[in-house]
């Protein structure tokens, strides 16, 4: 098992039909074919973020149907995690902030691995990765020479690590105007 995450553009609401009810074999193919999304938050996630609004933006509690954009695997939910570990030293090093709610990718750093980041906090994340993947990608050809005390990293590990940076760039970007990164 592991996280994917996936990506749907033009979300719009829409309304349960009628005769379908939920956890049936009839709303499982309802859904197949005609790409409903239910996305929901981990209470305790959204009371560490403060704003159910920030997260969701226009998505509120209900169903919507949208345009499957495309997927990614973020790794196991352990790789997930260490890869948020290691983001955030790298960013960390030359954040010059002391309020943490506004270090960078802190609204993907808290992220479990259900739920779903909609607009316009998308836009938001699209914003922090496009404007330090420079620092990150010097950053951590620094770690993997070993010229960052304490941190270690092989070039195997870089790439993979650049490698997801520039799916989640690319997923946030994707939904930066209207739309959802749902994990799963």
């Amino acid at each position: 098992m592991g996280l994917d995450i996936s990506i749907y553009r033009e979300v719009i609401p829409l309304e349960m039909p009628p005769g379908i009810d939920f956890n049936t074999r009839e709303w499982d193919e309802y859904n197949e074919k005609n790409g409903v999304i239910h996305p929901g938050n981990d209470p305790l996630y959204l009371d560490w973020v403060g704003n159910h609004q920030e997260v969701a933006g226009d998505y509120q509690d209900g169903l919507y149907q949208g345009y499957y954009s495309e997927g990614f695997r973020a790794g196991s939910y352990s790789g997930f995690d260490n890869w948020k570990v290691l983001l955030s030293m790298i960013v960390d090093e030359n954040s010059n902030t002391k309020d943490w709610k506004e270090r960078p990718f802190i609204d993907l750093l808290g992220m479990g691995v259900e739920g779903f980041i909609g607009y316009p906090m998308t836009s938001k994340l699209c914003n922090e990765f496009r404007g330090r993947r420079e620092e990150v990608e010097t950053k951590s050809d620094l770690i993997m020479m070993g010229f960052i005390e304490g941190k270690t990293m092989v070039m195997s590990e870089r790439e993979r690590f650049l490698d997801r940076y520039d799916s989640w760039e690319r997923g946030f970007c994707l939904t930066k105007e209207e739309g959802i990164l749902l994990f799963h």
